[in-house]
């Protein structure tokens, strides 16, 4: 194990990830995450598992930048999708914070329908997930009702 000051360092790390775990279910993002592409879970669960060996018995540097994504729709069955993603990295007081976010709307396939990236300098910059959803949902057509001529 690492000295006091490291074990301290990851302890404050770990108590942020809980407060940045809160706002996000906060806003709309309760459902299971991935942590850079590998783990998928319920979200402070899959960092405190993932991080915590890194930040105590590794190189805590070599954690970040790091990367949560959630899936926060599914239009239609085997349709598409929208995912949002968020990139977390500590400042220089090693504060952790949301850095940016990225709203991704998928079609079935995999290909992007839409995409809005989003600068985060705090939290009021990050949208509810209803709010990031209709970001990137094409706007819907009205009916057009057409007139027929006899």
């Amino acid at each position: 194990m690492k000295n006091e000051e490291e074990y301290n360092k990851a302890a404050r790390i770990v108590d942020q990830i809980s407060g940045l775990s809160r706002m996000l279910e906060e806003k709309g993002y309760n459902d299971f995450f991935q942590v850079n592409g590998r783990f998928t879970g319920v979200l402070i669960s899959m960092l405190k598992e993932h991080l915590w060996p890194d930040l105590i018995f590794g190189d805590a540097n070599s954690v970040f930048p790091l990367t949560i994504s959630t899936i926060t729709s599914h239009e239609e069955p085997g349709n598409s999708h929208i995912r949002c993603s968020f990139r977390l990295a500590p400042d220089k007081e090693n504060m952790l914070h949301i850095t940016d976010m990225e709203i991704l709307h998928l079609k079935q396939n995999g290909d992007a329908r839409n995409l809005k990236l989003i600068k985060v300098t705090s939290p009021d910059d990050i949208p509810t997930r209803q709010q990031a959803n209709a970001s990137v949902r094409p706007a819907k057509k009205k009916n057009q009702k057409h007139k027929f001529r006899m």
